[in-house]
């Protein structure tokens, strides 16, 4: 999985949702990021816990962040 990519379209679906708040602290988090596993983990992690915080968030974005949750879960990262 080329998880930069996906949380690249993440971030433009939010934008495009009006979800400004959102896909600005998910960019925050990629731009703070100083390493590949930190930029993994912390942006699943958060947004994990918005589609659990927001059904809107979740309808937008939900398969993708699952997909990215699975993905760490498979590499030995483990998202609570």
């Amino acid at each position: 999985m080329n998880y930069i990519l996906k949380i690249d379209h993440i971030i433009e679906v939010l934008v495009a949702a009006k979800a400004l708040s959102c896909s600005e602290e998910i960019t925050e988090l990629k731009s703070s990021a100083s390493t590949g596993t930190e930029l993994l983990m912390t942006v699943t992690h958060r947004l994990k816990q918005m589609i659990e915080e927001d059904k809107k968030i979740e309808g937008l974005v939900g398969e993708e962040v699952r997909d990215m949750v699975l993905f760490c879960d498979s590499i030995g990262l483990s998202i609570k």
